[in-house]
């Protein structure tokens, strides 16, 4: 994306974002079923589920409708600090996440 590659326009490029967010929705689903907990009722399942939004919504900036260069580059690494704050609310099931370690979190 950054470097304007022709591989950007194969369809696998085209088409793998989508899947990958899907079975990210899908298996979130999936986890809050079989755990039974459930967003708005869980604060850290409440964060993740803004997290995983944002990181979707990041991504589609970044992969197609950023319109120039910078603020394709910035929102790719927005998608990235928002995925690594989804890992760390996971592991810690705390809705401040990887923050929490941090004085006053």
């Amino acid at each position: 994306m950054l470097t304007d590659s022709p591989l950007r326009q194969t369809r696998a490029a085209l088409i793998l974002p989508h899947i990958v967010d899907t079975v990210f929705l899908l298996s979130g689903v999936a986890m809050m079923l079989a755990l039974h907990q459930f967003p708005f009722t869980h604060p850290w399942l409440t964060a993740k589920l803004a997290g995983l939004l944002a990181y979707i919504a990041f991504g589609a900036i970044a992969l197609r409708l950023g319109r120039t260069r910078k603020v394709r580059a910035v929102a790719l690494v927005l998608a990235l600090c928002v995925f690594a704050y989804i890992v760390g609310v996971a592991h810690t099931r705390n809705p401040l996440g990887p923050f929490m370690f941090l004085p006053g979190g």
